[in-house]
């Protein structure tokens, strides 16, 4: 996922585990306060839906890779 500077983008609920490694720039979750940098290693369980955000104040494009075994797409 790459998300310009002050981008939000929906996560719909997802049948699996979430696993991302933030590559370059940092990003939050909406829902809780803490902040996933760059070099940040997140796991997240199965079933919740969240709202991925890259904060304004960002100086480049924020680059995550995510696994997400059992994700179904619509």
């Amino acid at each position: 996922m790459r998300l310009q500077p002050g981008a939000t983008l929906a996560d719909p609920p997802h049948g699996g585990e979430v696993f991302a490694f933030t590559l370059a720039g940092a990003w939050k979750y909406l829902e809780y306060r803490k902040s996933t940098p760059a070099g940040s290693y997140l796991y997240e369980p199965a079933g919740r839906s969240t709202r991925w955000h890259a904060p304004a104040s960002n100086t480049q494009v924020t680059d995550v890779w995510f696994a997400i075994p059992g994700r179904t797409s619509s």
